[in-house]
């Protein structure tokens, strides 16, 4: 990989996957939730930067949102955690399934 963007990619999923590792092993060994929120914030964040370099004009195209999807499969699957907005979440997502 000679591209810089892509360079960046890469080292935010090696670093995604690292967090998600600790997070998965944290859950399973102990009953504290600060350090498991925590952990999710991080992956939260890792996440969001990723987003934000793949929808750069040099890298937005139909692969960089297939890579999006697959990674928001692996990472955050079918589960949806509790939210403030969780009844505007739904109404998005029922909006998003008309179109």
């Amino acid at each position: 990989m000679k591209n810089a963007q892509l360079l960046k990619v890469y080292d935010l999923i090696r670093e995604l996957q690292e967090v998600d590792t600790l997070l998965k092993r944290h859950q399973q060994l102990s009953e504290d939730t600060f350090m498991t929120d925590q952990y999710l914030a991080l992956k939260d964040k890792l996440f969001s930067r990723l987003l934000t370099i793949l929808a750069k004009p040099g890298l937005a195209s139909s692969a960089s949102y297939q890579l999006v999807r697959q990674l928001v499969e692996k990472y955050y699957g079918s589960k949806s955690p509790a939210h403030p907005l969780s009844d505007e979440w739904a109404e998005l997502q029922r909006l998003a399934q008309t179109v």
